[in-house]
C-alpha cells in the first residue's frame, strides 16, 4: 500500500532537471515519439468539451455553464474522443491536462494526442501534469499572459519524458488511481467532522443565546418570531433602546492616498470575523484618526459588517486600550454596558436566525446593505447581566475546543493534499516501486487512515514531503 513502498533496485541519472534519477529499466523518449498529435474534424452532434485544472476532461454542461468565453465561431474547432490525452496550451501550468471521459469538441487551445504504441494515455497525463507540478512548464513558457503561459504540443514534443514498459504505466494508473480515491474519501470524512463541528457549535450558541445556561427554568413567549420561548426572567429589547451609538464609518479625505505603513488600524470588512478581528495591513495617521471622530473604534464596541459578501459578520472589540477606526462598510454599536455586554450582543447577532434576518433586512426592496434603522430596530433576548456573563464565558470556552478542533481537521486536509501530491510524484517518476502495491489498496479507507493519520496530527509539510 503506502508503507511498504520502496525505492526501484537500479537508477540512473536521467538527464532531465525536473525527473532526477528514474529507474534504470526506463526509458527516456522524446514526446513526439510517444505521443501524436490528432486533428479530427467535428462532428455535428459533437458538443463542447473542456480540460479544467483538476485533470478532469469532460464535457462543460456536466461541471458547469457558466464562466466560459463563448466563441461566436468555432474556427479551429477539433474533434476529442474518449481516452485522448489533452493539454490545454493556456492553463497547462496549473494542471489543465488529463484524459477526456467524454466524446465531443474542443477548442484549437488544446493539444489532443494519442499514444504512440502500448501504453497509457493516463501515465503520460500524470507525466505532463508533474511537469507542471515542478514548474517545469512554467519555465519552458513562451507566453507573457500574467499568471498563465503557452504550452503547445511543439513545446511538449521535444521534451524527454519517461518511458515505463506498459505493464509498469497501467500498475502506476491504477496505484494512483486508487490512492486519489483513497485519499479523496478521507478528505471528505474530515469534511464532514468540519460540518458537524460546526452545526453543534451554531446549536450550542443559538441555546445559550436564547434559553441560558441553567436547566429546568420556566420559560415564556417571547413575542419575537426568531426567538420563541425565552426564561421568564429574561427580556426582549430593540437595540435602539440598549445602545448609546451607532456609527458607520467613511473613507478618510485623500482616501488611500493617507493611508500609512504604521499608525491607527483602519479597519474594513475584511477584518471583521465573528471568531474576532483580524489582523489589518492598512493604518491612518493620528490626524487623519482626529478628523475621523465620529468613526472612532473603543474597547466594548461591536463592530457589524453592513454590506457586501461578508454582510452580518460581527465582533466585539475586548482589548482594553484598543483603538481604530472604520470605513464606511462597518457599523460601531456602542451597547449601554450596565444593560448589555458588547460580546453577549456580538454572539447574538452571530446566530443563524439573527443572520437570516440581517440577509432579510439588507436584500430587501433593492437595497445594497443594512441602514442604521434596521440596525436599531433589531429584537435582541436580554437575560440579567451577570446571566449575559455566564453565557459569554461559556461560548468563548465552547468557541476556544472547536476553533481548535477546526483548525486541527483543516490542516489534516491540507497535508493530505499534499501527502497525495508528493506521493503520486514519487509514483509517476519511479522514486517508488508499485508494480506488486498496485492491486493492494483498499477499497476502503480505513485501513489507509491507519498508516497515515498519526502523522497527520502533528506532521508538518514538510515532515510529509
Amino acid at each position: 500500500m503506502i508503507a511498504d513502498l520502496k525505492p526501484y533496485p537500479e537508477y540512473k541519472d536521467s538527464g532531465v532537471e525536473w525527473l532526477g534519477a528514474v529507474p534504470s529499466g526506463w526509458e527516456l523518449r522524446r514526446a513526439k515519439s510517444l505521443l501524436r498529435k490528432e486533428s479530427r474534424a467535428p462532428r455535428p452532434e459533437d458538443e463542447t468539451v473542456t480540460c479544467f485544472r483538476d485533470g478532469m476532461v469532460t464535457l462543460r454542461r456536466k461541471r458547469r455553464l457558466g464562466g466560459f468565453t463563448e466563441a461566436v465561431q468555432e474556427h479551429g474547432y477539433q474533434g476529442i474522443r474518449a481516452g485522448d490525452l489533452v493539454v490545454h496550451g493556456m492553463d497547462a501550468f496549473a494542471g489543465a491536462v488529463g484524459v477526456a471521459e467524454d466524446s465531443g469538441k474542443g477548442s484549437p487551445i488544446l493539444s489532443v494526442c494519442t499514444v504512440v504504441g502500448p501504453g497509457s494515455a493516463e501515465y503520460f497525463a500524470e507525466v505532463v501534469r508533474e511537469m507542471a507540478r515542478s514548474k517545469w512548464v512554467v519555465a519552458l513558457a513562451k507566453g507573457v499572459r500574467e499568471r498563465s503561459t503557452d504550452f503547445r504540443f511543439d513545446d511538449l514534443a521535444v521534451q524527454r519524458v519517461p518511458r515505463p514498459s506498459a505493464v509498469e504505466q497501467y500498475a502506476i494508473v491504477d496505484y494512483v488511481r486508487g490512492i486519489r480515491r483513497c485519499f479523496r474519501q478521507l478528505a471528505n470524512l474530515r469534511t464532514r467532522e468540519i460540518e458537524l463541528l460546526e452545526e453543534q457549535y451554531e446549536g450550542a450558541l443559538l441555546k445559550a443565546v436564547t434559553r441560558g445556561l441553567r436547566p429546568n427554568r420556566r420559560l415564556k413567549a417571547s413575542g419575537v418570531d426568531w426567538l420563541g420561548e425565552i426564561p421568564e426572567d429574561w427580556d426582549v429589547a430593540k437595540l435602539k433602546s440598549l445602545v448609546e451609538r451607532f456609527a458607520s464609518g467613511s473613507t478618510p479625505r485623500g482616501g488611500a492616498t493617507v493611508y500609512e505603513d504604521h499608525g491607527i488600524p483602519f479597519l474594513r470588512s475584511q477584518n471583521i470575523h465573528f471568531d474576532g478581528l483580524r489582523a489589518t495591513t492598512t493604518f491612518i495617521g493620528t490626524q487623519t484618526h482626529e478628523r475621523m471622530r465620529s468613526s472612532r473604534v473603543l474597547f466594548g464596541d461591536v463592530l457589524l459588517n453592513i454590506t457586501g459578501a461578508s454582510i452580518g459578520r460581527a465582533c466585539a472589540v475586548i482589548e482594553k486600550g484598543f483603538e481604530a477606526n472604520v470605513n464606511q462598510h462597518i457599523c460601531i454599536i456602542r451597547p449601554h454596558r450596565k444593560r448589555l455586554e458588547s460580546e453577549y450582543l456580538a454572539f447574538a447577532l452571530s446566530t443563524q436566525p439573527m443572520q437570516g434576518l440581517i440577509e432579510a433586512s439588507a436584500t430587501g426592496a433593492s437595497r445594497e446593505g443594512l441602514r442604521m434603522d434596521d440596525i436599531r430596530d433589531f429584537t435582541v433576548p436580554l437575560p440579567p447581566r451577570d446571566e449575559q456573563l455566564e453565557i459569554v464565558d461559556f461560548i468563548r470556552t465552547k468557541s476556544a475546543a472547536v476553533r481548535a478542533a477546526l483548525d486541527l481537521a483543516n490542516r489534516q486536509i491540507v497535508h493530505l493534499a499534499e501527502y497525495q501530491t508528493r506521493l503520486i510524484s514519487d509514483v509517476v517518476t519511479g522514486k517508488l516501486d508499485v508494480r506488486e502495491a498496485a492491486a493492494k489498496l483498499p477499497d476502503d479507507p480505513g485501513e489507509l487512515e491507519t498508516v497515515i493519520s498519526d502523522r497527520l496530527e502533528t506532521a508538518s509539510a514538510a515532515d510529509l514531503a
